[in-house]
């Protein structure tokens, strides 16, 4: 718990002096953009991480303790909780992040809307792997972690098509 605790505390400061570290570096256009796609990543990240917590969370939590049907007796702990907390809160929070990735690599030219388009079947079987590996073992989590995924995909996909280098 002081572990999570001292990351989530300290990651201001951290990213912070990164920032400052960084920033004499780049142009004004450089630094406008990067606040611009900083800004844009906390703002999904925290929207995941809330997502997460009020939407999946506690349909996770109640399917795993109504899941041993009296064959087992759930054993909570605090330690076990924060854990679970933060294992399935975090990757919810990196995984809202892809409309952030899709932009820029479209403003790299590295990726256009219809390269997107023609990929979207296996990126729809990539959302759902990825769901399940990182979701704990249940229908119910890794479609609710996949179902949003793919809506912002979709909605990445529209931003390559108007952001992206042409």
């Amino acid at each position: 718990m002081s572990l999570i605790a001292g990351t989530v505390l300290g990651s201001p400061v951290v990213f912070g002096s990164i920032w400052w570290f960084v920033r004499p570096a780049l142009h004004r256009r450089e630094r406008r953009a990067a606040l611009v796609y900083l800004s844009a990543a906390l703002i999904l990240f925290i929207l995941g991480v809330m997502f997460a917590y009020r939407f999946v969370f506690f349909l996770a939590v109640n399917f795993f303790v109504t899941m041993g049907d009296n064959m087992a007796t759930p054993m909570f702990s605090l330690g076990k909780y924060v854990s679970f907390l933060f294992a399935f809160l975090v990757p919810f929070g990196i995984m809202f992040e892809l409309p952030v990735l899709v932009i820029w690599l479209s403003r790299l030219g590295l990726v256009t809307a219809q390269q997107l388009v023609r990929a979207r079947k296996f990126i729809i079987l990539a959302v759902f792997t990825v769901a399940a590996v990182l979701t704990p073992p249940d229908v119910v989590s890794q479609c609710m972690l996949a179902v949003p995924l793919l809506v912002l995909f979709e909605v990445s996909v529209l931003c390559a098509r108007f952001l992206g280098k042409n």
